[in-house]
């Protein structure tokens, strides 16, 4: 077996390798430091984003609520069976239930708006003189309204 040796450069004397190393550990570093400045920014987009969708689901819930309370306060009867609303307003049966994560409008009988969405659960539950609801949304955030009618309902006593 023949062993052959490299002949060194006239200009290099001694020729190690005792540099590199520190060179590729400062250049891991320097790159691991690049990678690691953009983890803060991408964080902060994201905690916010879920923040604001947490406050969009606050803007829907007040803006269901105040649906809610135009039509409670017109209607002429309030009823809640097997946990759906029933009012009855103008000569319409109005329907509020949850249907999927979703809670939905539907007059007499027919169609489908949504009236609040990322819904876990709701509860509706009838008031002497008008109704309480209670939610839970997909941002664990439990929401509640008293919403009272202006007309004498069957069963008050006012």
């Amino acid at each position: 077996m023949r062993i052959f040796f490299k002949k060194n450069s006239k200009f290099v004397k001694n020729m190690n390798n005792k540099g590199v190393i520190l060179l590729d550990m400062l250049f891991s570093l320097f790159l691991f430091l690049i990678i690691v400045s953009f983890i803060p920014p991408t964080l902060h987009l994201v905690l916010e984003k879920q923040l604001a969708a947490a406050e969009l689901q606050n803007m829907e819930w007040q803006l269901f609520v105040s649906q809610l309370k135009k039509e409670v306060r017109i209607s002429e009867s309030i009823q809640v069976e097997n946990n759906k609303l029933l009012l009855y307003a103008d000569g319409e049966n109005i329907i509020y239930e949850a249907y999927g994560g979703k809670i939905r409008r539907r007059v007499d009988f027919t169609g489908h708006e949504v009236t609040l969405q990322n819904v876990v659960s709701v509860q509706f539950s009838k008031l002497k003189n008008g109704v309480q609801v209670k939610i839970k949304d997909d941002y664990n955030q439990q929401n509640e309204a008293h919403i009272w009618s202006y007309l004498r309902l069957e069963g008050s006593s006012l």
